[in-house]
């Protein structure tokens, strides 16, 4: 089993040949900053040039690199072919594309990138459930393919980020409450709407949180019966308008 190339090598004050640590710490530098020439060569190059660097595949044949591991990073110096195993994070350049090893993979970031999954996301505005820039994404492309996402409760329910731009149905047999939270704790997009059904026979109502105010036409906040639907909009900070099948 090769060595890990990462974390590079220490030495104590005292220790014999401290070249030797030093030597091999001066090797993964190279590699991790230098040029891979390949990652599918199965073949042990016959005349590589000093300092060639490549990625040993599966089945790889020839005197050295059939005793290397698969995904081994391989550096030939001074005669010689020296093997590190990768690391989970470790990045190379091949052929000027950027591979990172991850999983038990090496995958590609694309020409000198970086993958969208290693970029955080601040999901505060948006209030998508998304933490990185690839679930961003995701999320966005299955919303945009499938219309909005239903929630179901069976129970009265406080609105969560979640909910934006979605919808929540209400299948509850008795009175309930559907509450609008303050932006305080649940931080909405300025713009954001919600879809409520009244999917069960008990009568669903909306309720404003503490320092919410809910504008709508009459004066009530309940749904107008089973399979009612309204709509709440937020058009300020703790500020909602909600509209549709609403009961006199």
């Amino acid at each position: 089993m090769s060595t890990p190339i990462l974390p590079y090598a220490l030495w104590l004050s005292g220790t014999n040949q401290n070249s030797i640590p030093a030597n091999d710490n001066s090797l993964r530098n190279e590699i991790l900053h230098g040029l891979v020439v390949s990652l599918a060569t199965t073949a042990q190059p016959a005349s590589p040039d000093e300092g060639d660097i490549y990625i040993i595949p599966a089945a790889a044949t020839g005197a050295q690199w059939s005793t290397f591991d698969e995904d081994d990073i391989a550096i030939f110096k001074g005669g010689s072919w020296i093997a590190y195993a990768p690391v989970d994070g470790v990045r190379v350049n091949v052929a000027g594309v950027t591979y990172k090893y991850l999983a038990g993979a090496w995958t590609s970031s694309g020409a000198g990138g970086t993958d969208a999954v290693d970029v955080a996301y601040d999901n505060t505005t948006s209030g998508l459930a998304a933490t990185d820039a690839q679930a961003a994404i995701d999320e966005l492309a299955a919303a945009g393919a499938g219309g909005l996402t239903w929630n179901p409760q069976t129970a009265s329910y406080t609105l969560e980020l979640t909910d934006a731009n979605n919808g929540v149905a209400m299948n509850v047999a008795t009175a309930n409450t559907l509450t609008v939270p303050p932006n305080s704790s649940e931080a909405f997009p300025i713009g954001a709407s919600i879809l409520i059904e009244q999917e069960g026979a008990g009568l669903t109502t909306v309720a404003a949180g503490a320092g919410v105010t809910i504008r709508k036409r009459g004066s009530s906040l309940a749904l107008g019966g089973q399979y009612a639907l309204a709509t709440l909009v937020k058009r300020g900070t703790d500020e909602w308008i909600l509209s549709g099948d609403i009961a006199a």
